[in-house]
């Protein structure tokens, strides 16, 4: 009778055993497509009980855990690999709107606009009293300014937006801190209890850990109870019950050229050291921000600076159409990629642009001469001496001769209008001043050399400096490279860099989907296999239930007797 009672303990057990198993496959089956699943496993143990005839008496079959099938080295290289994959990410994403922004190689880029502006020049060279001519020098030196100021903005506005990214990737690292220590209380919690354990919590916490690595590169391990503590660098963010965040500081940049702007920088929220993972996401964002961009504007800023000073030092030495000479053709104070910009008297007036070479300014005094006939003009080149050319503007002064001597007046509604160029005096007030009329002259002059309008040597010697070397200064400090082919090598070496980092993407990503596919294959879910496990515990759970029925008639036909 006993035994007949013990054999219903083993049908019953089988009937719980295989209802459990049932439920596992069915959590198993619903979850196929849920992100982190991670498949469950019935484990079972054959029940017995000692016999004093027989030894070990089968007792049926007893669940004893329900566990994850997990890959814990596979895993950790997952999260290892999330880190590089992060970071590359970042940095291809930089890069790709770096490119963006230069718009090279296109005919809206730097380079061809500063291949424009020494054009521009040439012309001028060749036709220096063509106003046109000096107009579009200024026109090209207006675009190509502006190229500077667009890619002096655009990068600072991608190092601002950078440091934007990286207060928002910060959110998401104290969020998946706390969701890790939240995991770490339930899981304890669980496996404190005997034989529990906390599948869906160590999935939970697992998604998040891979979540994280790929914002930061990870280290961590469990303690006996389960608690996962999490470290970066060796600065802890997640001890066994609670997540220690971080925060972010703002400070004050300013750069050479005057501009201010802020930086963030990150720290461990109770010790205060500063943070600066090693790799993932938040290394990628760093890296840019910190050292591709600042390293971008300052290989700009060296370009503008070149150009500035170097075109200033040729236009300082020629003479404008006026004969004025000493003066620069970009602003001087003003050197950056971000504040260059030409003079305000250069770009208001085309005249001023100094095409000729430079001569030197003599002084004449007491020329005398008399007004001539209406309708001509006095030309001290002709009719006095042929070196009377090219007179500065302003030095003119015309006088009668006395007693008493008058003063005559220049201006287009005075006495006397002056063509400098040619040297020729043109009288305007016959009334007062009556062909015939006995002058004397004092004007300056500039010598041979200095030709006003006619002359573009100097525009030549401008135009000329597009092919010298002023920039890419090697370990001596000696300029190794043309303007136009140092943006052309910094253009170059962005796409170089940027390609690195594709290749980089690309092996890195091929290495992700190759680890998780080894992962799928220990912890995702196998319809087919949860299905053939349907089919064998419903046949458990029947043959249980006909163990059952079987036994209970035996026992019926016990009690009747």
């Amino acid at each position: 009778m006993s035994g007949l009672l013990e054999s219903l303990g083993i049908g019953s057990r089988g009937l719980n055993v295989a209802q459990t198993a049932l439920s596992v496959a069915g959590q198993n089956i619903t979850n196929a497509d849920t992100e982190g699943y991670t498949r469950k496993k019935l484990k079972l143990t054959a029940d017995y009980k000692p016999d004093g005839i027989y030894g070990q008496m089968g007792m049926g079959v007893e669940a004893d855990q329900v566990s994850r099938l997990r890959d814990n080295l596979l895993d950790r290289t997952i999260v290892a690999n999330q880190s590089d994959v992060g970071m590359q990410d970042q940095l291809n994403t930089a890069m790709t709107r770096m490119e963006a922004l230069l718009s090279e190689p296109k005919d809206e880029g730097l380079g061809e606009s500063m291949t424009a502006f020494w054009n521009a020049w040439q012309d001028l060279a060749n036709n220096p009293g063509d106003v046109a001519a000096r107009q579009a020098v200024i026109d090209t030196s207006q675009a190509t300014i502006a190229k500077f100021n667009s890619l002096a903005k655009g990068l600072q506005g991608l190092r601002e937006e950078e440091d934007q990214l990286l207060n928002s990737k910060l959110k998401d690292i104290n969020d998946l801190t706390v969701q890790i220590a939240d995991c770490n209380i339930a899981v304890a919690a669980a496996e404190s209890m005997p034989d529990g354990n906390a599948n869906d919590s160590r999935d939970a916490r697992g998604r998040a850990l891979e979540k994280l690595g790929k914002l930061i590169n990870v280290d961590y391990l469990e303690d006996s109870l389960g608690r996962m503590s999490v470290t970066c660098n060796g600065q802890m963010l997640v001890a066994p019950t609670s997540a220690v965040p971080l925060v972010a500081e703002s400070n004050p940049v300013t750069l050479a050229d005057g501009t201010s702007f802020t930086l963030t920088t990150l720290r461990v929220s109770n010790t205060r050291q500063l943070f600066t993972p090693a790799n993932g996401e938040i290394a990628g964002i760093l890296q840019a921000r910190d050292r591709i961009i600042p390293r971008s504007q300052a290989q700009i800023d060296e370009i503008a600076s070149a150009l500035v000073s170097n075109v200033n030092v040729a236009h300082r030495m020629g003479y404008d159409s006026t004969g004025t000479t000493g003066t620069s053709f970009f602003d001087p104070t003003k050197t950056s990629a971000a504040t260059i910009s030409l003079l305000s008297e250069i770009a208001m007036n085309p005249s001023a642009i100094a095409a000729g070479i430079g001569g030197t300014s003599q002084a004449v005094s007491g020329v005398a001469a008399s007004i001539p006939a209406a309708g001509t003009s006095l030309n001290l080149a002709k009719t006095v001496n042929p070196l009377y050319r090219d007179l500065m503007a302003g030095s003119v002064t015309v006088k009668t001769v006395g007693p008493p001597a008058a003063t005559l007046e220049e201006g287009a509604n005075k006495d006397f209008v002056v063509d400098t160029g040619t040297g020729e005096i043109k009288f305007l007030n016959a009334i007062s001043y009556p062909p015939g009329t006995a002058l004397t002259v004092d004007f300056r002059y500039n010598t041979s050399g200095a030709r006003g309008m006619g002359d573009g040597r100097n525009a030549l010697a401008i135009a000329q400096l597009k092919n010298r070397m002023m920039a890419s200064a090697d370990d001596l400090g000696h300029p190794t490279a043309t303007l136009v082919d140092a943006y052309a090598d910094f253009v170059g070496t962005i796409g170089a860099n940027h390609t690195t980092v594709l290749s980089k993407v690309d092996t890195l990503t091929s290495l992700s989907t190759f680890y998780q596919n080894q992962a799928q294959t220990v912890a995702g879910v196998n319809m087919d296999e949860e299905m053939t496990d349907l089919v064998k515990f419903q046949h458990s759970y029947q043959a249980s239930a006909k163990f059952i029925s079987t036994v209970d008639k035996l026992l019926e036909s016990v009690i009747n007797l």
